[in-house]
């Protein structure tokens, strides 16, 4: 091989080596904008997992707060039942206690009834 073939050789070489070389900056060119795509995509995905760690406090914030709620209610409710029980006996104790009035006056009303049968006897004996 004469010199001149192995330098055109040598170059066709070197030509090919900066054809590759140019096709890798390419790829590697390629490579680092899709690696800043993914960093922003991974940016933009820690900027909403803060804003959903953001909204999962409040969430717990208002979770206690019904909480508190539902406890206050549970304990109105309990209060309101013991107080239905106490009217309930109130009404029942009432309710005999007018039962028992109404007897009394019903005996009363018979009572006076014979008083004044009596005493209107005891008017005619002395009138007579």
């Amino acid at each position: 091989m004469t010199d001149r073939q192995l330098l055109e050789l040598l170059v066709d070489k070197v030509t090919g080596l900066e054809t590759g070389m140019d096709c890798m900056k390419t790829n590697i060119s390629g490579l680092k904008t899709e690696m800043a795509e993914v960093r922003s995509d991974i940016g933009g995905l820690k900027t909403e997992m803060t804003e959903v760690k953001m909204d999962l406090v409040g969430v717990k914030t208002e979770t206690s707060g019904l909480k508190e709620t539902v406890n206050r209610i549970a304990k109105r409710q309990e209060a309101i039942f013991e107080q239905t029980a106490g009217l309930l006996e109130f009404r029942m104790e009432m309710i005999s206690s007018v039962r028992e009035l109404k007897e009394n006056q019903r005996s009363i009303f018979e009572v006076l009834g014979e008083h004044e049968v009596q005493i209107r006897n005891l008017k005619r004996c002395v009138c007579e």
